[in-house]
């Protein structure tokens, strides 16, 4: 059975073809027991969730992971627009978990503010996709960085709980195996 994105009400999953290189960009990577199916390449600004297979790329990370391997990418075009933290100085110093962020809030320009709406559509996005998904059987997710080695350093279970409520949802080179 395909697990067809377009399926879930306000959320359009669509696929890109990507064959550039970005060195500092996170790539996420997700296996689930259906496929996730990528469909036709978009024209203009990303959406808020898209799925893509490149082969080459993939086959290492479908080997750690096992299932059926699609990259996830957000609204950036890569998956940096899935993680809320900045990495930069200001208010965001004091910010440790999402449900903080609302105390800093007022702290934030409105291109800072425009940026967040838009980093929270794309995960909620994506988080609807991964529900759809582990009702129909185990789901999987694994972050390296852009031209980076794959390899896995820890393996960790989840549950959407914690991963809604972490800036950095996807640590590099850890197997996230998300609890029902």
């Amino acid at each position: 059975m395909m697990i067809p994105g377009t399926s879930v009400p306000g959320i359009v999953v669509l696929s890109v073809t990507r064959s550039d290189s970005r060195p500092m960009c996170l790539r996420v990577f997700v296996s689930t027991r259906d496929p996730i199916r990528p469909t036709p390449s978009y024209a203009g600004e990303p959406p808020p969730v898209s799925f893509w297979r490149l082969d080459a790329e993939i086959a290492a990370v479908e080997a750690i992971l096992g299932g059926s391997v699609v990259e996830a990418g957000a609204h950036t075009g890569c998956a940096c627009g899935f993680e809320l933290s900045s990495g930069e100085i200001g208010p965001w110093n004091d910010v440790e978990r999402v449900a903080d962020i609302d105390s800093i809030y007022a702290m934030l320009t409105d291109a800072e503010r425009t940026d967040l709406a838009k980093c929270r559509a794309s995960r909620a996005s994506l988080f609807e996709v991964l529900r759809l998904a582990l009702a129909n059987g185990p789901v999987a997710v694994y972050a390296i960085w852009w031209n980076d080695e794959v390899r896995v350093d820890e393996r960790r279970q989840t549950t959407f709980a914690e991963m809604e409520d972490a800036l950095e949802a996807f640590p590099e080179r850890v197997v996230l195996e998300i609890e029902r």
